[in-house]
């Protein structure tokens, strides 16, 4: 084997050191520097895209808490809008039935007027009547005129004793 023999050990490690310092030299000066900026470019497109990422982040918890944030606003107005409602309704149900309680009281009175009115005529026709009808039987049965005014204050008398 030629790399074994001694007589060309001195010119191969010659090739040797040549061929590295040619290949150091291509790859730190072309290649490398392109592998270094390939890498730091990627080095780069990462940071930025954790960057953005944050910012991205940060952003979307703003909208996040905006949003949160205007929901509890709606919840607060929803409820506020609710208690108004029924505050209105408990009004103006109270407020109808205060008017019906009156005109409930207006009309019991004006039926307790009419029945009054309606009992005052009766009784006055009842007194009538009766007073007529004792006079005649009076008349017929005994054959004796009573004086009318003496007939209703004993009929006014029976009545009275009657009702207490």
């Amino acid at each position: 084997m030629p790399q074994l023999d001694i007589g060309t050990f001195i010119p191969q490690l010659v090739w040797l050191f040549l061929t590295f310092i040619v290949l150091y030299l291509i790859m730190s000066r072309a290649i490398l520097p392109k592998i270094a900026d390939v890498l730091e470019q990627r080095q780069d497109r990462i940071a930025s895209d954790l960057e953005e990422a944050e910012k991205l982040k940060n952003e979307a918890q703003k909208v996040l808490k905006t949003y949160e944030r205007e929901i509890e606003e709606a919840h607060i107005s929803s409820n506020k809008i609710v208690e108004e409602g029924k505050l209105k309704i408990s009004s103006d149900i109270n407020s109808l039935n205060n008017e019906f309680e009156l005109m409930l009281e207006k009309l019991t009175k004006e039926a307790e007027y009419s029945v009054q009115e309606i009992k005052d005529k009766t009784n006055l026709e009842i007194k009538e009547i009766t007073t007529e009808l004792v006079q005649k039987l009076t008349k017929v049965i005994i054959n004796k005129s009573f004086d009318q005014k003496n007939i209703k204050i004993k009929i006014e008398e029976q009545l009275g004793k009657q009702v207490n």
